[in-house]
């Protein structure tokens, strides 16, 4: 989601922390093209087969759920430690929450990230996240994700759910991470929201339809494959490098 050559990006370039004779794999030549342009790869760094994990992503077939989660924030670590309920990043959860009608709220789970789940736990949200939960069993129950900038949103609408991107503190993040959005009004795979009016009525339309034709061909020239073969693809090349 974030440009890789922006200042909280550096250890995904080839010049940062990258190993000598590192393979990336991606989903696409326009993800390709992002490590190519802004990260400084070469087209012979780069598998363009599509990730593995996606070969068993599934979604049930009464996936209900609206599912909620936020990118990482690293700045914003040490002020969700001391003082949890003045951060950015937990006022944001909650205006989310919020927005959600009334009528849809018993669907709501929030799955926060890993490195701040504990704190979040220790807060009124508890009440929205399920008890010893895994990230890819609640993927496979959502109807509808909500997200910010999380590439966890690839993951879901690969599953079939639909994806509502709330960019309210775009401008304030992409400060922070020092760069800019590959994602924008014209490419994003759902429904672009800045303000809780706005998303209150695009969950309420999102939840009740299935994925939309303009946001399917949108997804597939960022992720290519969904024929289930990428690990296999993969691995043809790893055995084509004499890696394997």
């Amino acid at each position: 989601m974030v440009s890789l050559d922006s200042k909280g990006r550096s250890f995904f370039r080839k010049d940062g922390g990258m190993p000598k004779y590192s393979k990336i794999v991606v989903s696409s030549k326009a993800e390709a093209n992002h490590f190519i342009d802004l990260a400084g790869f070469n087209e012979d760094d780069l598998y363009i087969t599509g990730l593995p994990k996606y070969d068993r992503n599934k979604r049930n077939t009464n996936a209900d759920k609206i599912v909620i989660m936020l990118t990482w924030r690293p700045w914003e670590y040490n002020m969700i430690r001391n003082d949890i309920n003045n951060s950015p990043y937990y006022k944001l959860i909650n205006k989310i929450i919020e927005a959600i009608p009334n009528h849809l709220k018993e669907k709501v789970i929030l799955m926060p990230h890993p490195l701040v789940l504990e704190d979040i736990k220790q807060s009124q949200l508890s009440r929205y996240i399920l008890k010893d939960f895994v990230y890819d069993d609640v993927l496979k129950t959502a109807k509808v994700l909500i997200t910010d900038y999380s590439s966890i949103a690839y993951d879901s609408f690969y599953r079939g759910s639909n994806v509502i991107f709330y960019w309210e503190e775009k401008d304030y993040c992409m400060g922070e991470y020092g760069g800019h959005l590959m994602l924008n009004n014209d490419n994003a795979f759902g429904p672009v929201c800045y303000d809780q009016e706005e998303l209150t009525n695009t969950i309420e339309s999102q939840y009740s339809i299935n994925q939309e034709r303009k946001y399917i061909l949108r997804y597939e020239k960022i992720v290519e494959f969904k024929d289930g073969r990428n690990t296999e693809r993969l691995i043809q090349l790893l055995k084509k490098d004499r890696i394997i």
